[in-house]
């Protein structure tokens, strides 16, 4: 296990997930395509967010199962795909998980965050 908290690993998450965010933020979808930057910078925010989540149930097991809210395996695959079949990857997947997916993670992210330093101080 490495030293990183729990809470730690969230606000990283939360960190990621803002500033994929703002990469994109006044991108459509054929912007998004067509910028091989902000594709890059996203995609690495996504997969510092899986791996953050991948941490999260290996680590913190318990947590995940208390605070259900942030889909951590659909984040830890997300992870996977990118670290491993990166020549794979589909773009308009990684738009579509952006521009719907991370808007609802950031939502429920202070409220797991919050969960977590109360999970934390009860151990």
């Amino acid at each position: 296990m490495n030293d990183t908290s729990l809470v730690e690993h969230l606000l990283l998450m939360q960190e990621m997930a803002h500033d994929a965010e703002e990469f994109c933020a006044d991108f459509d979808d054929a912007q998004f395509l067509a910028d091989r930057k902000t594709q890059q910078a996203c995609i690495l925010n996504l997969l510092i967010m899986g791996e953050c989540s991948a941490r999260i149930l290996k680590e913190q097991p318990a947590f995940a199962d208390v605070f259900p809210h942030i889909p951590y395996r659909d984040m830890k695959g997300m992870r996977n795909h990118i670290a491993h079949g990166f020549s794979t990857l589909n773009l308009e997947t990684i738009w579509a998980t952006l521009d719907q997916f991370l808007p609802n993670v950031i939502s429920i992210l202070p409220a797991a965050i919050e969960a977590a330093i109360r999970y934390e101080n009860d151990l």
